[in-house]
């Protein structure tokens, strides 16, 4: 059973429990940017499956807090993922929130470019960039993007084979589906 699969209910259950133990990295390991990222990411977890509330509005400005932080600390940990992260979550926040946060698509098209400019090796970030591209209306842009990383061969960074054909993949369904309806 893949852990997407789980009801909400338990997986947001495990990822508090989770968001804990990575609290207390970020408090024993201030300086570190893998604590601030990863305490990022279980909180957009945790947004993503609760939908985006008032409540859930907290989260994302803790979430922005520890993503500037791992910027800062280690800008290129985990293939720029602070970047490719933030920029991925502002993709598909409300307006409202976006507002509220100081935050915009344009800024979101902004980090995932950087992302996939600084470390195109790792699929995710072009693919990300892709979809900021797409969502912003920029649609032939995207096409040649997705094209190109139909393109790359998954081995181009040998550690992360398994998530490049993940995203190699992933851009042929978003490829087709941009080709089918443009």
């Amino acid at each position: 059973m893949e852990y997407k699969n789980l009801n909400p209910q338990i997986r947001e259950k495990e990822l508090r429990e989770c968001l804990k133990y990575a609290k207390e990295g970020k408090t024993r390991y201030p300086r570190e940017a893998f604590t601030h990222f990863w305490t990022a990411v279980i909180e957009g977890a945790i947004i993503s499956i609760k939908g985006f509330s008032w409540t859930a509005l907290k989260y994302a400005s803790e979430l922005k807090s520890s993503m500037k932080k791992a910027m800062k600390l280690q800008p290129d940990y985990y293939y720029y993922g602070p970047y490719r992260m933030w920029g991925k979550i502002i993709l598909y926040m409300p307006r409202s929130a976006l507002m509220l946060l100081g935050e915009s698509i344009d800024h979101a098209v902004e980090l995932l470019e950087y992302a996939a400019r600084k470390e195109p090796r790792y699929l995710m970030n072009q693919v990300y960039y892709a979809d900021a591209l797409r969502r912003k209306g920029q649609k032939q842009k995207a096409i040649r993007i997705y094209a190109r990383v139909l393109t790359t061969p998954p081995d181009v960074l040998p550690e992360e084979v398994e998530e490049n054909r993940v995203m190699i993949e992933r851009a042929k369904e978003k490829l087709s589906s941009l080709q089918k309806n443009p």
